[in-house]
Formats: structure tokens, C-alpha cells, sequence
């Protein structure tokens, strides 16, 4: 095992690994060797290991709270932030930042593309970028792409989200991943909360 990346053990995965090595040794006692008896112990011990135990995957569960915008392009009505009179849609681009707090320690920044309908619900796509830490995993920055999103009338938001391929630098070099959001979109302020989950993997 890598020293400085150890894995953290929970009950039930050691009361695995316990077994695991008991049944090492049964076999090395008919068969003989260590090696071999070690090899297999490792082997039985890995195959039963809960996936949250592997150092390179990390199930993700973090918060997020956007905290300002700027640089807003839109057709929409400039008060109400509707469809102007006799249109049916209204579109708008602008830049969003926030926090992410969780597994997640980082601040970001996102380039959203948005339309809004008569009835008050809306649609958006967002490439959200990243710079902070990641729990274990060390520093960098790392970029994903927000598709599928929707914001309810009520304002209730949901998306999907996908860490792009080639976006991660630093300590989270190669790593991949995807998940979804759910939140709680303010149309006063027009600023969301919520959180992400999923899973994200490491290489390293």
C-alpha cells in the first residue's frame, strides 16, 4: 500500500479482510507458501471491499450557494425577467459565481446559457469551473459541463452534471465523474443553492 495515500477501513470491510486472511491461511496450510496464500488473502480481501474504501473513487456529496453575477446578456423583460408581451420565450447569457463546500472546498465560476418561458419555468446549460480542494484528493482546478437544467416556476432546480474530459489540473489531473443537483433557485435575487452528488474518479 501506497503510505501516502491510505485507505480508511470501516467495520465491515475489516471484519472482510479478517476473513479474508483466515482463508489465506487454511489455503496456505494444503497448498504451502506464503506467497501465494498472501496473494490470495489480498485478492478475497479486495473483491469483497466496499467501493466508498477504494482511494481512487470518492462518492461525492457537497453543497454549493452562488454568490453574485455579473456581465447578464438577455431579451427578457429587464423588470420581470419574463418573455416581453406577445413573445413566448426569452433567452439570456451571464456569469455566475459561488462556493462549494463539502468534499468540495472550492470557489467557482460558471458561463450560463438560459431560456425562460410564459409560464415562469426555465431551462440552462452551464460550464462551471472549479479551484479549491477536494477531500484526499489534494488541490487543482477541474471544469463540468451542467446539462439538463430546469428551474420551476416554484423554483425548483435540477440538473445533471459531467466533470469535461482534459478540464482537471493539479492533484486531480485525469480525474473524471458525474452526478446530479437539486437546489432552490431565488428569482428575486437570481442566485440558487443546493447541492451535488455522484461519484467522481481519480488516477492517481
Amino acid at each position: 500500500m501506497n503510505s501516502t495515500r491510505q485507505i480508511a477501513l470501516d467495520g465491515a470491510f475489516a471484519s472482510k479482510l479478517e476473513s479474508a486472511v483466515g482463508t489465506g491461511k487454511k489455503i496456505m496450510r494444503k497448498i504451502g507458501g506464503k506467497r501465494n496464500a498472501l496473494a490470495i488473502a489480498i485478492v478475497l480481501a479486495l473483491a469483497g471491499m466496499p467501493e466508498a474504501a477504494w482511494a481512487k473513487t470518492l462518492r461525492l456529496q457537497s453543497s454549493f450557494a452562488d454568490t453574485g453575477i455579473s456581465d447578464i446578456e438577455t431579451t427578457c423583460d429587464p423588470v420581470t425577467f419574463l418573455p416581453k408581451t406577445g413573445e413566448a420565450s426569452c433567452v439570456g447569457i451571464q456569469t455566475t459565481s459561488g462556493t462549494e463546500s463539502g468534499a468540495i472546498a472550492a470557489g467557482y465560476l460558471a458561463d450560463v446559457s438560459w431560456a425562460v418561458f410564459e409560464s415562469g419555468d426555465s431551462v440552462y446549460t452551464a460550464y462551471t469551473t472549479f479551484t479549491g480542494t477536494i477531500a484526499g484528493h489534494g488541490s487543482g482546478s477541474f471544469t463540468i459541463l451542467e446539462s439538463s437544467g430546469f428551474i420551476s416556476s416554484l423554483g425548483k432546480l435540477t440538473a445533471r452534471w459531467q466533470v469535461l474530459k482534459g478540464s482537471a489540473t493539479g492533484d486531480f489531473a485525469g480525474m473524471t465523474g458525474s452526478g446530479k443537483i437539486q437546489g432552490t433557485y431565488d428569482s428575486t435575487t437570481g442566485l440558487a443553492t443546493g447541492t451535488k452528488s455522484g461519484v467522481l474518479h481519480f488516477t492517481v
